[in-house]
């Protein structure tokens, strides 16, 4: 679920993400007080919010992401989308390549399938002007692209899966660990900054373009 939404107070530029015994729960900042929700859940969980009038929404949103921003102040528009994980097993064929979410639709835990779409993005246009790859064949290019890809992609699909079917079990033993995790992550500078650059995919040889390179 895909909700608007505006806070009563300024987020700063603020971005959130929870886990939650319903799914995943992010906010968004967009103005200076408005922002949007973007709600994971369970088909059974799913059924009962399509119920939910604005101010059981807004009751149950505020108790699932806590008051570290302002207080939710009101609901706007809210969009339901069906969740699948879908992606190419070959994206390019011939001259013919998929990119972006046209090649891997993924969960949205964590943004990745948008981080996967620009990466895809920097390094096509690198190949594209790679002097090396000017005369060679479309389908060249393609192959390039796909050997350069591959690896990244399978990784982050396969990270994504794992991390929904780990925030989603309630399990004493696994709520426990998940803390102790999140909470090095957080206090722990190192570990946090090891984390974040291997989501943005700088564990990898990655595009002149992305890492602020002149190509």
């Amino acid at each position: 679920m895909v909700i608007e939404v505006t806070l009563d107070g300024e987020h700063n530029g603020l971005a959130i993400e929870r886990f939650t015994k319903r799914g995943p729960l992010a906010f968004l900042p967009m103005g200076t007080k408005e922002g949007v929700v973007i709600w994971t859940f369970d088909g059974a969980s799913f059924q009962e919010t399509t119920s939910w009038s604005d101010a059981v929404l807004l009751e149950n949103l505020q108790r699932a992401m806590g008051y570290r921003l302002s207080r939710f102040k009101s609901i706007g528009k809210r969009f339901q989308y069906p969740l699948t994980m879908s992606w190419v097993e070959a994206p390019g064929k011939g001259s013919v390549l998929l990119i972006g979410d046209a090649a891997h639709g993924l969960h949205p835990i964590a943004g990745q399938g948008f981080n996967l779409g620009l990466v895809d993005v920097a390094v096509l246009r690198e190949l594209f002007v790679d002097v090396s790859l000017r005369k060679k064949a479309p389908s060249e290019l393609v192959g390039r692209y796909m050997q350069l890809r591959k690896k990244d992609i399978d990784y982050m699909i396969k990270l994504t899966d794992r991390l929904v079917g780990l925030f989603c079990l309630d399990l004493l033993p696994v709520n426990l660990g998940r803390g102790v995790g999140m909470s090095l992550c957080e206090h722990v500078p190192f570990l946090k900054k090891q984390l974040a650059n291997r989501l943005m995919g700088f564990g990898q040889a990655m595009p002149k373009k992305v890492v602020g390179e002149v190509l």
